[in-house]
């Protein structure tokens, strides 16, 4: 499934209006993703799938990111894969960021027309940053992870760990290999 995504949306790309041929060049990038010696340890290791399912549902929101034109068909579809590829993999985290240059590619390649305007691509902004938001906060609370105060109200205490994952995923955004450096480790 993700090597017919390759396909398209490379299809997308690079074909013209009304032509009906076989694009040689999606055709030889998805055989090239589906060869490529990376792909093997989630396709032969079992526990590994996530890694296909978050490439899966990724793909699915740069496909309709080129594809819909309507500012809430974006939004919409980019929160659903987007909430999607976050529950099946924390990596996702890092594609607004890739999003954003893979828009600034396109914007100064040529391929303007294959991408809609600042505001509808603002839509599929919005919609990743807010699955990515809801998806920290239900991890949180899935968790166990509430905040205990004395004397706050259950609104309160939700609004206070809504800010926390707030918080805590605009630093995975913002710096997404702080993660893994040696001071978070200690920290942790």
């Amino acid at each position: 499934m993700n090597g017919l995504l390759v396909y398209s949306i490379i299809n997308i790309l690079t074909s013209s209006p009304g032509e009906k041929t076989v694009p040689v060049y999606a055709l030889a990038g998805a055989l090239l993703y589906l060869s490529h010696p990376a792909l093997i340890e989630s396709t032969v290791w079992i526990s590994a799938q996530f890694d296909l399912f978050v490439t899966f549902f990724l793909l699915m929101l740069i496909r309709c990111d080129l594809r819909a034109r309507k500012f809430w068909s974006k939004f919409f579809l980019a929160l659903f894969f987007y909430s999607l590829a976050a529950m099946s993999k924390e990596m996702a985290a890092s594609f607004l960021f890739s999003l954003l240059l893979f828009h600034l590619f396109l914007d100064w390649s040529g391929y303007r027309d294959k991408i809609s305007g600042f505001s509808t691509r603002m839509a599929t902004y919005s919609g990743i940053f807010l699955g990515g938001l809801g998806y920290v906060f239900m991890r949180y609370l899935a968790l166990g992870y509430l905040v205990s105060t004395s004397d706050a109200s259950p609104a309160s205490s939700d609004f206070l760990l809504l800010a926390k994952a707030l918080y805590h995923y605009l630093q995975i955004v913002i710096f997404p290999f702080f993660t893994i450096s040696p001071v978070h480790e200690f920290r942790s």
